[in-house]
């Protein structure tokens, strides 16, 4: 026997989670937890993080978060619901199903336009010797697909740290450039130093000379980590019980609020 769902909402943004809880909707998150908006991202003032925490709270305790760990499919027919993870497989009835997200979901709907996949690749750097211990240091962001956004931070890794310590680099590729040597986390490196030069960041004085000139030592920059996040672009046709929403936060708000 199916469990009923009158209303459901699939997706991983902070959108679609505020859609579900607007509309009094099930939700479920579609992606992997990388996917999810991490401490750079805002809303006006607003880190999108905090915001995604506390929507995920308000639906958990209105019974309406089906929140699966380790999801391997996600099947959305028409009218029917099927999640496997490493619990079991669960079926679902629905009445709509309103999809923010495609990515990892096997659709049956018709398909409208194939669009090749995209994919948000984060770089994550420490930072040492940069010069002097900086509370604050300018963002970067441009339209280039390799370390378009550029943001500082203070991690843990430094105990008691108040101070600029790593970075992360967004990148937003395609499958092609993924794997070109071009768009590699060396050169996403380089990216990083570029930019720490760009706005005043030359590292520790190394000596000064007779010009009154100084010679710096390059700040260190170290890559840790690379997480690479598919993001799915084909575009489906909507159906009587399954429809494919991409809409900003004030249209969702307007519609609720009017």
């Amino acid at each position: 026997m199916l469990l009923e769902l009158e209303r459901l909402v699939i997706g991983s943004c902070v959108e679609s989670a505020l859609y579900a809880v607007a509309s009094d909707s099930y939700y479920l998150p579609s992606t992997q937890a990388s996917s999810l908006p991490i401490f750079y991202e805002k809303l006006e003032t607003v880190r999108k993080d905090f915001v995604w925490s506390r929507l995920q709270i308000i639906l958990s305790l209105s019974g309406r978060l089906l929140n699966y760990e380790n999801l391997k499919t996600v099947r959305v027919s028409e009218g029917t619901l099927k999640v496997a993870s490493e619990l079991g497989v669960f079926s679902y009835g629905f009445g709509v199903c309103e999809v923010f997200d495609t990515t990892g979901l096997q659709i049956e709907n018709k398909i409208v336009k194939q669009v090749p996949p995209e994919y948000h690749v984060y770089d994550d750097f420490e930072l040492s010797s940069l010069g002097g211990k900086h509370k604050y240091l300018q963002p970067h962001t441009s339209s280039l697909p390799l370390a378009g956004q550029i943001h500082y931070y203070t991690s843990n890794r430094v105990d008691g740290a108040d101070y600029i310590t790593d970075c992360v680099a967004k990148s937003t590729l395609s499958g092609e450039q993924l794997q070109n040597v071009e768009y590699s986390d060396s050169m996403t490196r380089f990216s990083v130093m570029r930019h720490l030069t760009s706005i005043g960041v030359h590292g520790n004085i190394m000596k000064r000379y007779k010009s009154g000139k100084l010679k710096y030592r390059k700040p260190k920059v170290v890559h840790r980590k690379r997480i690479v996040v598919k993001k799915e672009r084909t575009q489906y046709e909507d159906s009587e019980k399954v429809k494919f929403l991409s809409t900003g936060l004030e249209n969702i708000v307007d519609r609720f609020t009017t």
